[in-house]
């Protein structure tokens, strides 16, 4: 009965080895062919060799990158995505931040970059260690603080939604999004996020400032007691803001701007 296991475990290792050469030989083709400039093939030869190892998770990245150069995007993410669960398993967090930040930058479809690239971001939520969970708050800072530098602000807030929906806590986030909603001029939206933020956390100093540019913003259209009421309360945020922040000049600036409209 032990000879045969030996035999099968033989077996095993042969047909592994066998496969692992195989993959060796389709990887060295699509090499060939990328370095000619035929990516079509390339990426079909990346596929090969995937196929028959399907636990590198380093061709998987190969192969899924090739796909998206060729205009193959959902086919690339998807392959991507099943690349980031195997490094989420294994833990290789770094790794797996480099590939969704790749997904994220290179994908056409926001909704793609953030919604299923980041299978491991929601591991690095919801994970116990804190050393992780930073990781991945570190990540949804740095991807949302890009988008709005580029100006991609439906981008921020598609980040900032599943950010939210998983970390409904978060203050920080709902500072940002009120953020965010203001730059988009939907100042009804931004208080609602900037509320919430500032009752979670009465120190945070981007809700209470933002809060006061969406009052006086929002003021605009109303009739001229009610502007007065939202004024006076855009005028209490900006302290507010100040007490965080002394000195802060944007406060002080917009307090200086409010002064003048009742002159």
């Amino acid at each position: 009965m032990k000879t045969k296991w030996i035999v099968i475990l033989c077996l095993l290792a042969i047909s592994v080895s066998a496969s692992t050469e195989s993959s060796e030989a389709y990887f060295l083709q699509a090499k060939a062919f990328e370095y000619q400039g035929k990516d079509t093939v390339a990426s079909y030869y990346y596929g090969l060799a995937y196929q028959e190892d399907r636990r590198s998770l380093a061709l998987g990245e190969i192969y899924g990158k090739s796909l998206m150069k060729v205009g193959m995007e959902k086919d690339g993410i998807n392959i991507l995505r099943e690349v980031t669960k195997g490094m989420s398993r294994a833990e290789q967090w770094k790794k797996a931040e480099e590939l969704g930040r790749y997904i994220y930058m290179t994908a056409k479809d926001p909704s793609d970059g953030n919604l299923l690239a980041y299978t491991y971001f929601l591991d690095g939520l919801k994970t116990k260690d804190p050393n992780k969970k930073w990781t991945a708050r570190s990540l949804w800072n740095s991807l949302t603080s890009e988008a709005i530098k580029e100006g991609r602000l439906d981008d921020a807030n598609i980040t900032l939604t599943f950010f939210l929906q998983n970390m409904p806590e978060d203050a920080n986030a709902w500072a940002l999004q009120g953020a965010v909603y203001n730059m988009q001029e939907d100042y009804r939206t931004s208080l609602k996020c900037l509320v919430q933020a500032a009752t979670m956390d009465s120190t945070n100093y981007l809700a209470w400032y933002t809060m006061g540019s969406s009052l006086e913003r929002i003021s605009q259209d109303m009739a001229p007691q009610d502007r007065q009421i939202s004024l006076r309360a855009a005028v209490k945020s900006f302290n507010t803001a100040l007490k965080i922040k002394p000195n802060d000049p944007l406060s002080i600036k917009y307090l200086n701007y409010i002064k003048e409209l009742n002159q």
